[in-house]
Formats: structure tokens, C-alpha cells, sequence
């Protein structure tokens, strides 16, 4: 998720290690990206607290820990048009709960710390931003959000 090892070298390792031919891995590797598109389910309130935001002036990222086919998949759910800026692990080199992919994300915005929200499900990530002075908010989809958790990103608005 850091970006140490391309798709073609993880591909190539594997089969090289299966005993197949490597020539495969690129190929591989162009399927692996459509089926990530295929089965990515958008939660339903995602575009409208997107574009909610986007009406409002509010400033954006994406923040994700993923493998470098994350790219392909946010351009194809257009979820990319959404924000004003896209930090992937894979291309910053740090992955939540870590500060360096928290702290690439202010800079991408020109926001501080204490001016910003991270919204995410793991408890762990909300932590990290936190370490580096970001409030969070744990979102805790299909079932009862507890004190500071919310069940939709829609219940966030008000906030903003």
C-alpha cells in the first residue's frame, strides 16, 4: 500500500514464485484494475456529501490506503471530480494511521491540522489523525454509531 512494489513487479513475483510464466503479469495487471471497477460499491450517500460540501466551499481529499489501481477506480466513479485532492498511500509513500499520509493530505488542501476532519471506518485511522491534531469522526456503516460516531456521511453536514 506504499508504493514499494508496482502491480507488474507483485505480479511477476507471484507467478515467478508459482513456477508460470511471467509474460502474464501485464496482463494481469489490466484485469486486476477492471475488476476492482467492476465490484467497487459507492455508498449511497457518498456523491451527495461530496457534492454537498463541493456547493458549500468546503475544501476536500480523498485519503486511501490502496494499491495503485485505486487511481483507475476513482476516475471511473468520478469520485475524483469531487475533491480537491487525492491522497493515495500507494503514491505518498505512507499509509494511515501513519502522520505522513495525514500530513500530505493538509498540504494538498493548504489547511491546518486543527482546521481539518478526517471521516473514516477504522477506529485506528481516526486515531492517527488525531495524533497530528486533526479532529475525526468514525463513520459506522449498518450499525448504531456510538458517542462522536455517525451511520451516514449525510449526518455530517450540519457540521459544515
Amino acid at each position: 500500500m506504499t508504493g514499494r512494489l508496482a502491480p507488474l513487479h507483485l505480479f511477476e513475483a507471484v507467478l515467478a514464485g508459482a513456477g508460470r510464466d511471467v509474460a502474464q503479469a501485464s496482463g494481469l495487471v489490466v484485469r486486476d484494475a477492471a475488476l476492482l471497477v467492476e465490484h467497487a460499491v459507492v455508498h449511497h450517500d457518498t456523491v451527495p456529501f461530496l457534492t454537498a460540501l463541493r456547493q458549500r466551499g468546503v475544501r476536500t481529499a480523498l485519503v486511501s490506503n490502496c494499491a495503485p489501481n485505486a487511481r483507475t477506480l476513482l476516475e471511473a466513479t468520478g469520485l475524483d471530480d469531487l475533491v480537491d485532492a487525492v491522497i493515495l498511500s500507494c503514491e505518498v509513500g505512507s499509509a494511515k494511521p501513519d502522520a505522513g499520509i495525514y500530513r500530505a493530505a493538509l498540504t494538498a488542501l493548504d489547511v491546518p491540522a486543527g482546521d481539518a476532519l478526517l471521516v473514516d471506518d477504522q477506529a485506528g485511522y481516526c486515531e492517527g489523525a488525531r495524533e497530528v491534531g486533526i479532529d475525526a469522526v468514525r463513520i459506522t456503516r449498518g450499525q448504531p454509531p456510538r458517542p462522536g460516531e455517525v451511520a451516514s456521511l449525510l449526518e455530517l453536514l450540519d457540521l459544515f
